[in-house]
């Protein structure tokens, strides 16, 4: 594969970060060349390292039997975890993703390093130091979640912000295989599953993760958190939502989630009410012909409420993660702003009045 190739996919994976979304490049960087999606996913890290991120631990995808069918690979993949993609546990998450999903994981949270590419299951487990119920925000910046082995391993395989709960749990006295795990927002109930649907267990997935760290050349070292995959189907993430992950045996994890979508689209760019939805940002655009406001940013839009006016149509959604209080208070300045265009609007209507009568007289 030509490096030229690897660096230019790599490099519109990072601007994408910021988005808009790119579209699926499986074809260029080759169908099926895991190898090249990985040698991507290494230069990035690499310039994000350079960069003074910190690398914390791991993330495994693709562990459920069912998911690998469907990439067509017989392996899971894996991803680096990042410090500043951490999430504190009940605390609220700010932060620009494009199409986050949420499921429920155990973290592994290693005793000490691991460098023996013969390991057993047996040292392995005892390389553990504790348990830590989890969430993981997955996200994708391919198009649509339209990805492939090769897509989601480039892209760091969709790794997005993970939470760890505050419940430590010893490895050798819990049972990982046989644990009941319950995602629950809202609405009650909305993932289940158990330990067994992670490669049978998820020290399994995780002595996987050990000996291929070792094999591509950077072994877990000590204090490293594996986050080991899901433990039941993954779920869309809902604006202002609760989340709470409770796994048999590990206690609880949860969070207030508030996301702010990644920066708006231009106005010709939106084709659509789907792709309205889509343009969630600190900013606030309006766009009634040629003319942008963006003097809601600091009230109107804190995460709480959009409105595009675009195409002759009128959206607005709300959303109260928020206090009540900071809605109110936007409806005001959408109300005052409002009255402002309507009064600019007849005293542009009054001035050509004004010329039709002198024209006629």
């Amino acid at each position: 594969m030509d490096e030229h190739v690897e660096a230019r996919i790599a490099e519109q994976l990072r601007a994408a970060y910021d988005g808009p979304t790119i579209a699926p490049f499986a074809q260029a960087l080759g169908v099926g060349d895991v190898a090249a999606a990985y040698r991507v996913q290494e230069i990035n890290t690499r310039l994000w390292e350079k960069a003074g991120r910190r690398v914390v631990g791991r993330k495994i995808g693709l562990t459920a039997p069912a998911v690998q069918a469907q990439m067509g690979v017989d392996q899971p993949d894996f991803g680096i975890l990042f410090a500043d993609r951490q999430v504190a546990a009940s605390g609220k998450v700010e932060d620009r993703l494009l199409q986050p999903r949420i499921e429920a994981e155990i973290a592994l949270v290693m005793h000490e390093a691991v460098t023996d590419p013969d390991i057993g299951i047996e040292d392995f487990t005892a390389a553990i130091a504790v348990l830590r119920p989890a969430l993981e925000i997955v996200d994708s910046r391919v198009e649509g979640w339209r990805i492939s082995i090769v897509d989601t391993v480039a892209d760091n395989a969709s790794a997005g912000l993970f939470v760890l709960g505050t419940q430590e749990s010893d490895p050798r006295t819990t049972d990982v295989v046989n644990c009941a795990m319950r995602l629950i927002d809202s609405s009650g109930v909305v993932s289940e599953g158990r330990g067994s649907a992670c490669m049978g267990s998820p020290f399994i997935a995780g002595l996987w993760l050990a000996k291929t760290m070792i094999a591509v050349g950077r072994p877990l070292a000590a204090g490293d958190i594996v986050m080991s995959g899901a433990l039941g189907p993954m779920k869309d993430v809902r604006l202002g939502e609760r989340y709470e992950a409770e796994i048999e045996g590990l206690g609880k994890n949860f969070m207030a989630y508030i996301l702010c979508f990644q920066q708006p689209l231009f106005v010709d760019q939106i084709q659509s009410r789907n792709e309205c939805h889509r343009c969630f940002s600190e900013n606030f655009i309006v766009n009634a012909g040629a003319i942008f406001s963006k003097q809601f940013v600091n009230i109107a839009f804190h995460k709480c409420f959009f409105l595009h006016i675009h195409f002759g149509k009128i959206f607005i959604e709300y959303f109260f993660g928020k206090a009540v209080i900071d809605i109110f208070r936007a409806i005001v300045v959408i109300l005052q702003d409002l009255t402002n265009v309507l009064q600019d609007l007849f005293v542009f209507v009054g001035g050509i009045g004004t010329k039709s009568k002198r024209f006629q007289s």
